[in-house]
């Protein structure tokens, strides 16, 4: 079965369309694992996924933290702190 000189040219079309958009996600890709780099110190995106686990960490233990505090000053000053939004009537 011989093909067309249409049918060549349009294949080759699809071919080239196909390796542009292969070399424009290579760099997407590239340039994202860059920017992984700079900002967060990780080669892989499996770096990536663990320093992302670990910043949540962080995050959930500042928090906690913060919450603790929290409650213990609202216990420690909390006539004060009536007081105060008594004065405000």
């Amino acid at each position: 079965m011989a093909i067309s000189f249409d049918d060549f040219s349009k294949l080759k079309r699809k071919v080239e369309k196909a390796r542009a958009e292969r070399d424009k996600a290579s760099g997407a890709k590239e340039e994202l694992l860059r920017k992984l780099k700079e900002e967060f110190g990780a080669d892989s995106l499996r770096e990536g996924r663990k320093k992302l686990e670990e910043l949540q960490d962080e995050r959930q233990a500042v928090l906690k933290e913060y919450n603790r505090e929290f409650r213990k000053f609202e216990q420690e000053f909390a006539e004060a702190l009536r007081e105060l939004e008594g004065d405000d009537e």
